[in-house]
Formats: C-alpha cells, structure tokens, sequence
C-alpha cells in the first residue's frame, strides 16, 4: 500500500476530467514571469543591470534600490565619520535629535543622519525618525505640513485628564 493512499481519493476532483500532459505545458507556458534586467541606482540615478546590484529579497523587484557602487562609498562615508558619531553621541547624551528617546546601546543603534545631496551630517536619529523623515524625502515643508496636519486633527484632551 502506498503512503497516504487511503487519503488520495479527497484529493481528486469529482467530475472533472483528468489533466493531459498537454494541457500542463500549456498551462505552463500561459504562465509569464517577467524578468528584471536593468534597474535605476536612486542614489547616481544611472540605468544598470541587475549585476551591479545586490540581492534584497524584501524588496519588490528581489534587489537593494541602490547599486553596489554607492552602496560602497555611502559605507565608507559612515566609516570615516566614525569620530564625528562619538562627539554627537556625547553631545546629544545617546538620544534622539528629534523625539529625544535615550538608545538603551549607547548611542549605537542611532542613524547618524545626513544630507545624501551634500554629505552634511546633520545629528543622530533614532530609526523611527530617521525613516520618518526619509519617508517625506527629507523636505522641510512637506515635515511642516505634516506637523501642521496633526495639529489641526489632534484629539483634543478629556475633561476629566485637566
């Protein structure tokens, strides 16, 4: 008796014709995968093949959005400025610029924030503001704009809380 054999018959469809090896293939080639080879760096915005990029499998094409090459001088940017860190680190107390949350790691698992245009470091950000303001392409209008919005929709305090 073969493993599972007493099960194989609620597998099967009732009524409906057995499948050709024919009518697999065509369902197989029906099937179109659409191949990624060239993609856009967003830090040189040069065009490259997929070659000069590394493998990211959270992101929707499966690649890092930027190549390889910037990848490697942004690394290096964050390797040289290792002492401008310590000195922001002791300045800052191992806290966030912006929302003021200490880094129970010293200061570690800040971002050291920059401008990516002109390479200025700006401070250190805890990851939440850090993507934060990445999220609003780092634009101090569109910051004020979303500061403003939650004002004016900000839930107003209980009575019972004053």
């Amino acid at each position: 008796m073969q493993p599972f054999n007493h099960i194989s018959h609620s597998l099967k469809k009732i009524g409906s014709p057995p499948i050709t090896t024919e009518q697999k293939i065509q369902e197989q080639n029906s099937t179109t995968t659409t191949t990624i080879e060239y993609l856009t760096c967003t830090e040189c915005n040069e065009t490259k093949t997929i070659y000069h990029f590394h493998k990211r499998r959270q992101s929707s094409s499966g690649y890092r959005r930027e190549c390889n090459s910037c990848r490697s001088s942004h690394r290096k940017f964050l390797r040289d400025n290792e002492g401008k860190r310590e000195e922001l680190q002791k300045e800052q107390k191992n806290a966030c610029a912006i929302c003021g949350r200490v880094d129970e790691a010293n200061g570690k698992s800040l971002a050291l924030d920059h401008d990516h245009k002109t390479k200025t470091i700006r401070g250190l950000l805890c990851m939440r503001c850090n993507t934060g303001i990445a999220l609003l392409n780092e634009e101090p209008e569109v910051l004020n704009n979303a500061a403003q919005y939650l004002r004016n929709h900000a839930t107003p305090t209980p009575m019972s809380e004053m």
